[in-house]
């Protein structure tokens, strides 16, 4: 049996779905997600995050103090979920993509209170110095709609030249078991039936990260719910800020839809 843990990274931005599809694979018995599903998270996987983000191989030694700390299974996987900072290390795993007009609609800009609003700040702030700190300067002068797609732009459009499979959230939730087992192939883990279950697991009203409903079975009820909630001006800014990005991941915007290219494939290149 392996005395090593693989370590892969689920590479997104955030508000792109990773709860739901971290939740699925943490199901997996040879599967550890370090944290970002329950909320709060325990307090042992928040110190192997921390540890992770600053750690340079691809494997850690199963006896290793915070290993040990979360009861990693022998010889399980790792996944770290990064999404608002960037590894300074070349790093394995897969990327999550999400579009941008969901992204954006799901952070309810519109109806925010001064205080919210000032919150957000914040976590611009902090998502900024940690993706690219070249732009911390231009916080003051934007508005956050467009400095979460500036910060969208920087962070997934690098993870294109990555060589990374792409798996798109769009397809996850329109097809869970296909896109799951050709995600779960790519990164050479077995088969398990579990991650199709992984909401029978969780207790009614135990929610996580995003307030996402731990216990509700994957569904596609919010695919398109960014064309009500956002303004065809916002629309348009959105479009104009992310388009390159859009496109290099395959969504394409027309007649205020967005279609997916190669939306047969449950994963996208490569």
């Amino acid at each position: 049996m392996s005395d090593t843990h693989r370590i892969l990274h689920m590479a997104s931005f955030s508000r792109s779905g990773e709860t739901v599809l971290l939740r699925c694979l943490d199901a997996h018995p040879q599967i550890h997600v370090v944290h970002q599903i329950r909320e709060p998270d325990r307090e042992c996987d928040l110190e192997l995050f921390r540890f992770l983000m600053k750690y340079e191989p691809i494997e850690i030694n199963s006896d290793h103090p915070l290993i040990k700390k979360c009861g990693i299974p022998t010889g399980a996987t790792i996944i770290l979920k990064n999404a608002v900072w960037k590894h300074e290390y070349p790093f394995n795993g897969f990327i999550l993509c999400r579009n941008p007009f969901a992204v954006i609609q799901s952070f309810k800009l519109k109806d925010e209170s001064p205080e919210k609003d000032e919150k957000r700040k914040s976590q611009i702030i902090r998502w900024a110095r940690n993706i690219d700190a070249r732009i911390m300067h231009a916080i003051p002068e934007t508005d956050h709609l467009e400095m979460i797609c500036m910060l969208y732009n920087l962070k997934m459009h690098p993870l294109t030249k990555s060589n990374m499979p792409i798996l798109r959230y769009e397809d996850f939730v329109r097809n869970p078991e296909a896109t799951l087992r050709e995600l779960l192939r790519k990164l050479n883990i077995a088969w398990s039936s579990t991650v199709l279950n992984s909401h029978t697991l969780y207790h009614q009203d135990s929610y996580g990260h995003g307030r996402i409903k731990l216990w509700q079975p994957i569904h596609n009820d919010s695919l398109d719910t960014w064309r009500k909630n956002l303004s065809k001006g916002t629309i348009a800014r959105i479009y104009g800020l992310t388009s390159q990005v859009m496109q290099e991941y395959g969504y394409n915007f027309r007649d205020e839809q967005v279609f997916l290219e190669n939306s047969n494939d449950n994963l996208i290149a490569p």
